[in-house]
């Protein structure tokens, strides 16, 4: 017989004393970041600076300013969560 008081595994391996368990969390943010926001920026800045391309100084800011506006948006997500 199922006791309704009990949590169940599913709950006791994602969830704990204070919300979704750290390594969880991390996971997800892995994967936000590195997985989605990496196809996002190369979908996004391909056309704008070329498949393979030259390094000059617009194309690093730019570049990295993309990078850093995606990182800000994966951490405001997962303070969220």
């Amino acid at each position: 017989m199922i006791d309704p008081s009990r949590p169940g595994l599913l709950k006791k391996v994602f969830i704990g004393p204070w919300g979704l368990r750290s390594g969880w969390r991390l996971l997800i943010f892995n994967f936000a970041f590195l997985v989605l926001f990496g196809i996002v920026l190369k979908l996004v800045l391909t056309p704008i600076v070329g498949k393979d391309p030259e390094w000059t100084a617009t194309n690093f800011i730019l570049i990295e300013a993309v990078s850093l506006i995606g990182a800000a948006a994966c951490i405001f997500l997962m303070a969220k969560i």
